[in-house]
């Protein structure tokens, strides 16, 4: 193995320890030393790749960001009609809920111990919340294009009420920690579909 092989090993190994450690017990929660002790690393080499806390807490968002960006764009294009895509979503957060024990969001959960709204990692959480925004866009966009019967539906509006009741859902779960919330979010969503009375 190159040194170059190695040295990204070993970052890849502090990433993944630290993606465990914010997720499960909070970023202020979980201090360097714990994350250089539990990826089995020296605190030089720990600060070699990661010269603070914070850049290693940036680090962990933008791979977070870029993975989960990419599964719920996967189960998207997977979905074989153009409603199946537009619920694909929310159905994809209940399974996500559900195997994670309700622990909710990795970015709201970080975002909700950063009190400096202008604090790099605040904007790191926004690039996600935007590009997901992005994402519920795009698929209202394509649900209403797809038939007349939701010709009446603003795209614009049911993006943002569809990523209101997907939040909501993340937050109301992490309370109750029970699937109900969650099934219940995805008949909101479907809702949001019916034409007014």
């Amino acid at each position: 193995m190159t040194q170059s092989a190695r040295a990204q090993k070993t970052r890849d190994k502090i990433l993944e320890t630290a993606n465990d450690l914010f997720y499960t017990q909070g970023y202020r929660a979980t201090v360097v030393n714990q994350i250089i002790e539990e990826a089995g690393v020296s605190k030089p080499t720990f600060y070699s790749h990661f010269p603070s806390k914070e850049d290693l807490c940036l680090a962990y968002l933008k791979e977070r960001r870029s993975s989960n960006i990419s599964q719920f764009a996967c189960a998207i294009d997977e979905a074989s009609t153009p409603y199946e895509r537009f619920m694909s979503p929310v159905r994809m957060l209940r399974v996500a809920m559900v195997n994670s024990d309700y622990r909710g969001c990795a970015f709201f959960n970080i975002l909700v111990e950063i009190a400096d709204n202008d604090n790099a990692i605040s904007k790191q959480v926004r690039k996600f919340n935007d590009g997901f925004r992005m994402m519920m866009l795009k698929v209202s966009k394509d649900l209403v294009k797809s038939d007349p019967q939701y010709a009446h539906l603003d795209p614009q509006y049911l993006a943002d009420a569809y990523y209101l009741t997907f939040n909501g859902a993340i937050m109301f779960s992490q309370e109750y920690r029970e699937p109900w919330v969650l099934d219940l979010a995805i008949e909101q969503v479907s809702r949001l579909l019916t034409p007014p009375a």
